[in-house]
C-alpha cells in the first residue's frame, strides 16, 4: 500500500512539473501551423515564422504568383515583410499591389508605417474635423446641441492607418509612387 502511494505521489509530482514547464499552444494556432506547413512546404523556414505570418501565407497559398512574390519579399526585405505581411497580407488591396509590383511595395508601406507624414495627417484631421462639424450642425437642427456634441479635434493617424494610405497611393500611382523609396545598405528606407 505504501509503495502505491509513493508511485502515485511521484506520478502526480511529475505531472505537475510537466504541466508547469510545457508551453501550451491553443488548438487554433496548432491547426494554422499545420495547415501552413502542409500548403507551403516549399516555402523556406515557414515553420519558424510567427503564427500570424503563417496564417497570411496559408491564405495566399491558392495563388502561386502571390506565393512567389511573397517569397521574394521575404528574401529581399525579411524584417519589413515580417512586420507588414501580418498586418496587411490578408487584404485584397495589398494582395493586388503585391501581385502587380512585387516586393518593391514594402519599403513605401514600411516608411509610412514608421513615419508620420504631415500632409496626410493634415488631410485626415481636416476630413475628420469637417465630418464632426457637419454632424454637429445636423444634430443642432434636430435639437439643441450640448457641449458633449461639440466638434472635437481629430486624433493623429495610427501607424496602421498610415500604411493603408501608402497602399492606396500605390494602387493609384503605381511605380511613380514606389520609385520614390529606396533602401540604403543599412536597411533604412
Amino acid at each position: 500500500m505504501k509503495s502505491r502511494f509513493i508511485i502515485f505521489a511521484l506520478a502526480a509530482l511529475l505531472a505537475i512539473v510537466i504541466s508547469l514547464t510545457s508551453n501550451a499552444v491553443p488548438l487554433e494556432q496548432k491547426l494554422i501551423r499545420i495547415h501552413a506547413i502542409e500548403r507551403l512546404s516549399e516555402f523556406p523556414g515557414i515553420e519558424n515564422e510567427s503564427i500570424e505570418l503563417q496564417a497570411v501565407l496559408a491564405d495566399l497559398a491558392n495563388d502561386p504568383l502571390l506565393v512567389l512574390k511573397t517569397k521574394a519579399a521575404m528574401l529581399r526585405y525579411p524584417a519589413m515583410a515580417r512586420e507588414i505581411l501580418p498586418i496587411y497580407g490578408s487584404s485584397s488591396e495589398f494582395q493586388e499591389i503585391l501581385r502587380e509590383y512585387g516586393e518593391s511595395v514594402l519599403p513605401a508601406i514600411h516608411y509610412f508605417v514608421l513615419n508620420p507624414i504631415d500632409s496626410i495627417e493634415w488631410m485626415s484631421k481636416a476630413g475628420k474635423h469637417y465630418e464632426s462639424i457637419r454632424s454637429w450642425f445636423v444634430n443642432s437642427e434636430n435639437d439643441s446641441p450640448t457641449s458633449e456634441q461639440a466638434p472635437k479635434l481629430a486624433e493623429s493617424l495610427t501607424p496602421k492607418d498610415r500604411g493603408w494610405h501608402a497602399i492606396q497611393y500605390i494602387r493609384a500611382e503605381g511605380h511613380d509612387f514606389i520609385g520614390q523609396f529606396v533602401v540604403n545598405p543599412g536597411g533604412q528606407v
